[in-house]
């Protein structure tokens, strides 16, 4: 079985994939998924979401320029020789980083040139994970860098495998980032995939395992250059997926072992999350988790965390029964090995193996909701959506005034995440969530856009509410419980 039979659509969920090496075509629904360097981009509207990553390019780059003016600025005035030292190391790492991320992102850029594509909300929502590239520069050096903690956790990720896996055909790793975990897993397997929405992390952590270094500056870590040494071994199992792990591009029942590190905790709905676990997962097959504890969407924060514990039990009705669970502490992204100074965030986390053991017990609502999108989304329109309570979002705008003229930025914020969001997609969706008052089907809500300006087709609105109901879950509704 090729590693590519693994494979389904995730804009119909039909089987019937196909692939020229260049982009994997579903012959049921028309859906294309281009791939870059061998990598495919299992998303909505892929080659406008590749125009998203652009869009954080920018932002990236234009923030470490900012910094580089402020460098600059501060060099003009006296400064003892020791400061002299600091802020010529903030603008080599500035301006090496920048260099950095062109190279980087030039086969995303590649691909993008010469063609007309629009970018819009929904293909920028499509590939956030609340993390730019940069951001995840941390990543790399947790991962490769020789880390003892992050050495522990693969640890108990391979002793896992060992003691509980008799499957050894196949791995997904969610959340992959920088793929230290994939490569750490994959000799236990025949074929192991390493699943992220950040295609550049991936690009990048591809040419690390295929034997090419990495040298960037850790802003982190005052600006430190940090060269990162490609492994002895350069596996041949290891493949690369974009893809929403609420939205797996894998058939069902396909996969011997599903991995997760610290991606439980961040999601917006655990609960689906384990339906799709479930979904993906052989019978008898495991999913190792080691995560910051979690809540569900059906909690009350007045009731306080859910232990793990109550976790497994809610995990044991969706099919699944726990194998090993434990808590322990954890240094996460410890930077004392080469910056003393680096503040220390020692918590708790949780580490279980659970094994799929068959039908749960209970219905997947949200699968189901899924389906609607997919093969009912002419019974949706009548739907009332509302926000998700313990999800509310924030929009913030503002403006910096500095030598160099005016910027104006806006941030999203959830649950204490925050990101940066182009200014126009900001717009939009502080126009959408207005709308959504617990009062307003989706049919109202889209007119009230289109006669606001909004550009979206009734295709794109629905995928955006998708979107930000399944994958996200900022907005729920009720199916059948409208009165219609």
């Amino acid at each position: 079985m090729s590693n590519n039979s693994l494979y389904k659509c995730v804009s119909c969920d039909s089987n019937d994939l196909h692939s020229d090496h260049t982009v994997f075509l579903c012959k049921n629904c028309g859906s294309r998924y281009p791939l870059i360097d061998h990598i495919p981009i299992f998303v909505p509207n892929p080659e406008a979401a590749l125009s998203a990553y652009a869009v954080d390019l920018d932002g990236t780059k234009q923030r470490l320029r900012d910094i580089n003016n402020i460098a600059e600025g501060a060099l003009t005035k006296k400064k003892s020789p020791s400061e002299i030292r600091r802020i010529e190391q903030i603008l080599s790492g500035t301006t090496s980083n920048i260099r950095f991320l062109d190279q980087q992102f030039s086969e995303i850029l590649n691909c993008l040139r010469d063609k007309d594509i629009e970018g819009h909300l929904l293909s920028w929502a499509s590939v956030q994970t609340g993390l730019s590239f940069h951001d995840m520069l941390i990543y790399f050096y947790q991962d490769w860098f020789g880390n003892k903690e992050f050495q522990k956790v693969t640890s108990f990720f391979c002793e896992a495998v060992e003691n509980y896996s008799p499957d050894r055909h196949s791995l997904a790793v969610l959340g992959a980032g920088a793929c230290g975990l994939v490569y750490g897993m994959s000799r236990y397997f025949h074929n192991s995939y390493g699943v992220d929405l950040g295609l550049p992390a991936l690009l990048a952590a591809k040419r690390l395992i295929s034997g090419d270094p990495l040298t960037f500056h850790l802003e982190q870590a005052n600006w430190k250059q940090i060269s990162l040494t490609p492994p002895p071994l350069s596996p041949n199992n290891i493949h690369f997926t974009t893809a929403n792990v609420m939205n797996l591009p894998f058939k069902d029942n396909s996969l011997s072992t599903v991995a997760t590190q610290c991606v439980l905790d961040v999601l917006g709905d655990p609960l689906y999350f384990a339906e799709e676990v479930h979904r993906v997962l052989r019978v008898r097959g495991i999913w190792i988790n080691f995560s910051h504890p979690t809540n569900t969407n059906e909690d009350q924060s007045e009731l306080g965390s859910r232990s793990l514990d109550e976790f497994v039990d809610l995990a044991e009705d969706s099919g699944f029964k726990a194998r090993s669970t434990k808590k322990m502490r954890f240094k996460f992204l410890n930077l004392e090995a080469i910056d003393p100074s680096a503040a220390v965030t020692d918590s708790e986390v949780w580490c279980f193996v659970l094994e799929n053991t068959g039908p749960p017990n209970r219905d997947f609502n949200c699968t189901r909701k899924r389906e609607l999108f997919r093969s009912k989304p002419e019974a949706l329109w009548p739907e009332v959506p509302r926000i998700v309570g313990r999800r509310q979002p924030t929009l913030s705008y503002g403006k910096t005034f500095s030598s160099h003229g005016t910027s104006e930025q806006s941030t999203l914020s959830v649950m204490g995440y925050s990101l940066d969001i182009p200014l126009e997609y900001a717009r939009y969706l502080e126009s959408l969530l207005t709308h959504v008052d617990g009062k307003a089907t989706f049919s109202d809500i889209y007119e009230k856009l289109c006669s606001e300006g909004g550009s979206l087709s009734e295709l794109d609105f629905l995928r955006l509410m998708q979107c930000l109901s399944v994958d996200h879950y900022l907005i729920d509704f009720s199916y059948g419980q409208n009165g219609s």
